[in-house]
């Protein structure tokens, strides 16, 4: 992590989100929901992050022309947490003025329908009324295509527990193999979808599928619906994790005053959304999109970030670190459009399609949080003791140090494969072994052998 970097993230002393990071009025906004309402930080900010990616949608993108292509401002966050620590309150108040806002579409899209069918009853010749969505949540994917097509600014998927989202994968396919999750795995680089309808006949092509997910779950629950093929095929490495850390559990009281200030806030909150929505509107009912640029101190400061992680990790992070890092990088650009968009309703700058460095340092304080977070998903779902008990003769048998090749002769000796091997290695890297050079190890702690 690059000097600046670091000098940004202060709260990240207490692992907590980086406040700092966003505008003043959303970090004041924040902490009066924890102060007042008992909503845990990081749970709230995560929700902020979601609920403006939503309102954007697919009306701003960041662009440049060598280094990354149109990249557009959806994530899947997961709020994390045990049960009773208050994860679903604080995603329903925040995203409260898009529903507010749906429910505004739905009941127009209600109302044209009933003209329609009324006109169809005398005869009269009409195209079918299309309804403008935001954000859905009790939906098949076949479902969700549909509404997509039909939505090109852009949707947000808003579930109670996501792992009721993560189950529903191919489950109305009566029993067959389908391919939900691929279909989400391209979701997350908006790249044109094609569905083929078999009970209407009919070809969808969806380009540029703008889709944001949001939902809580609980940890274990967590660690076994990412695991085995959803980390090797990326699905794990495409979501933020929002863990709450440091947040204790405050009491509730409430007065006319407080109740005042929350409802400014609110308000003050509905107003920011409903700016960026109608601004997003506007930008996808003329057909075209905006394009944010870095300015060169800004590109500057993303190449510093990059390379002082490669520097720094070459050797001790593992591959499964590496590869969640490789999604950060993006997320962090997705970041910095979100983040530009808070300041500009804020009043903090003037020009929302400029980014400057400020914004990529806020963007990336906030990326290497959600990196950390990701981490720490990692270590629980890679068991440490099953692999270290699988394959226990095999690592006893290694010196405390040693390198690369003398590990595939150990290994030789017991019918391991060379492949395997390094599975070995670089799932265990960082528990049971140290790598302080490239190919070269040391086991760590109680792991060690007496050596004369």
């Amino acid at each position: 992590m690059t000097d600046e970097v670091q000098h940004g993230m202060d709260d990240m002393e207490e692992k907590s989100f980086p406040l700092k990071a966003l505008p003043v009025p959303i970090q004041e906004f924040i902490r009066n929901l924890y102060e007042f309402k008992g909503f845990p930080k990081a749970y709230t900010a995560a929700s902020v992050l979601y609920a403006t990616s939503v309102a954007i949608g697919n009306s701003i993108v960041l662009y440049h022309p060598r280094i990354f292509d149109h990249i557009h401002c959806n994530i899947t966050v997961a709020i994390v947490g045990e049960r009773g620590t208050n994860k679903s309150a604080p995603i329903r108040s925040i995203i409260k003025p898009l529903y507010d806002m749906d429910h505004l579409n739905v009941t127009e899209f209600n109302n044209e329908l009933k003209k329609h069918k009324s006109k169809i009853t005398s005869g009269e010749k009409e195209e079918e009324p299309i309804a403008k969505r935001i954000i859905v949540s009790n939906i098949t994917t076949e479902s969700l295509m549909q509404k997509l097509n039909e939505n090109k600014r852009g949707l947000g998927l808003a579930v109670d527990e996501l792992i009721s989202w993560l189950n529903s994968f191919d489950m109305y396919r009566k029993g067959k193999s389908g391919n939900d999750e691929s279909l989400f795995l391209n979701l997350y680089n908006c790249s044109t979808i094609t569905v083929d309808r078999k009970t209407q006949k009919e070809i969808i092509s969806i380009k540029n599928p703008f889709l944001s997910i949001i939902g809580s779950i609980q940890p274990q629950v967590l660690y076994k619906a990412v695991s085995g093929n959803r980390i090797e095929n990326g699905f794990f490495d495409r979501i933020l994790y929002a863990i709450n850390d440091s947040d204790k559990v405050i009491e509730w009281e409430t007065n006319e005053m407080e109740d005042k200030y929350s409802q400014i806030y609110n308000e003050m909150w509905t107003h920011y959304i409903k700016q960026l929505y109608n601004m997003s509107v506007e930008i996808i009912n003329k057909d075209s999109e905006q394009v944010i640029t870095l300015t060169t101190e800004a590109l500057q400061t993303l190449n510093r970030w990059r390379d002082t992680f490669e520097k720094d990790n070459k050797y001790s992070a593992s591959n499964d670190e590496i590869a969640l890092f490789s999604k950060i990088q993006i997320q962090a650009l997705r970041l910095i459009i979100i983040i530009n968009a808070l300041k500009n309703v804020c009043g903090s700058i003037k020009n929302i399609l400029l980014a400057d460095k400020d914004t990529v340092l806020s963007a990336i304080c906030i990326a290497t949080w959600f990196y950390e977070n990701g981490k720490k998903v990692l270590v629980n779902i890679v068991d440490t003791s099953q692999i270290f008990d699988k394959h226990k003769k095999f690592i006893e048998a290694l010196p405390n140090k040693f390198r690369t090749k003398e590990a595939y002769t150990f290994g030789e000796n017991q019918g391991i494969s060379h492949r395997t091997v390094d599975s070995i290695l670089s799932k265990l890297k960082g528990t049971v072994f140290t790598c302080e050079a490239s190919g070269h190890y040391e086991k760590n702690g109680k792991y060690r052998k007496d050596e004369p």
